[in-house]
Formats: C-alpha cells, structure tokens, sequence
C-alpha cells in the first residue's frame, strides 16, 4: 500500500472534543478522492467507498467502531480479466495513549478490537478506513466463474537446463565416447 498523499480523502477527528457519548461519523468517498484510494490500494480503480463509525473516548484515548464498505475494480489472478471485489467489513479499533498497561512480558494481549497508539490528539478516520480496506483486500482475487489460463493454453512443459544441450547432441549427429 503506498503512502498517502496531499488532498487524499480524510475525515481528522479530535479525541478531546468527543462527547461522553461518542460521535457517529459517516464517510462517502466522491469521485476524485476514490480515484486517490485506487492509486493508494494499488487497484485498477474504486466504484464505492463508504464508512459509518462511532468515535467513543475511553480513558486513555478513543474507540472507533463501525463498519466500511467498498467496491473494487480488480484484475482476476486466473483470467487476467477485470473483476469487482466487494467489501463489507466491521472496524472495531482502540486508539490508546499507551500500550505498556495491556503488555505481559513483552506480549501484546490480544482482545476483540485492534489496538492503535494516539500519537497527539488527532485520528484520520478516512485514513483507518483505508487501511482497513487494504487488509480486506483478497490477496489473490479470483472471479467467481474465471476459468485458469491454464485452461485455455495447457501445462507449460516442465524442462531442464540440460534439454537445450540434449537437442544440440540430437541435431548435431553423433556422440562422442571417451576412449
């Protein structure tokens, strides 16, 4: 995934300014920003991008849970053809000013959301989305009805190094023997 770049879809929250309650966030990315999304995920291009999340604080920082949504322009890894790749995925992510208190031993204890550290004050929404899309994202994606090239060309011939030597033998008469 390649970094962000300026004008990029974004949606900064402030954690010291969340109610007690949280904040409900809803994302929908336009045709320009969803173009910078392609070019960041590395796909051919995005027909949908969408989000809605509540931003709650929690002692040391914040939580955001939701869920996203996202229709890709991919290639198919058997056909070479091009393919949609639908997304539909839950976020659930602790932004937290210090891990050390959920460490044992140098092991991070993993519970049912993912966690983050706050750096400052401020969480790029947009930019979590992505990401999150980026680990959703099939890494070899696969149309449903694709038929492998393999298929249509056949097995490549398994061969050696040696076989180009053999068919200069064969072509060149006989073989020598030692004496």
């Amino acid at each position: 995934m390649n970094e962000k770049t300026d004008g990029e879809f974004s949606s900064i929250i402030d954690v010291t300014r969340l109610p007690a309650d949280g904040r409900t966030i809803e994302l929908s990315a336009c045709a320009s920003d969803r173009d910078a999304i392609a070019a960041r995920l590395g796909v051919d291009g995005v027909e949908a991008f969408s989000a809605a999340v509540t931003v709650t604080p929690i002692a040391d920082g914040a939580r955001i849970a939701g869920a996203f949504s996202a229709r890709l322009n991919r290639q198919c890894v058997l056909s070479l053809e091009p393919m949609i790749e639908t997304l539909s995925e839950p976020v659930d992510v602790a932004f937290r000013r210090t891990l050390d208190d959920h460490q044992t031993d140098g092991d991070i204890v993993l519970g049912d959301e993912d966690e983050e550290l706050l750096i400052g004050d401020a969480i790029d929404i947009a930019d979590l989305i992505i990401q999150q899309a980026s680990l959703a994202m099939a890494p070899y994606p696969k149309r449903a009805d694709a038929a492998s090239l393999v298929e249509d060309f056949g097995e490549m011939a398994e061969s050696s190094p040696f076989d180009v030597l053999k068919t200069l033998t064969d072509a060149g008469g006989a073989k020598t023997e030692k004496s």
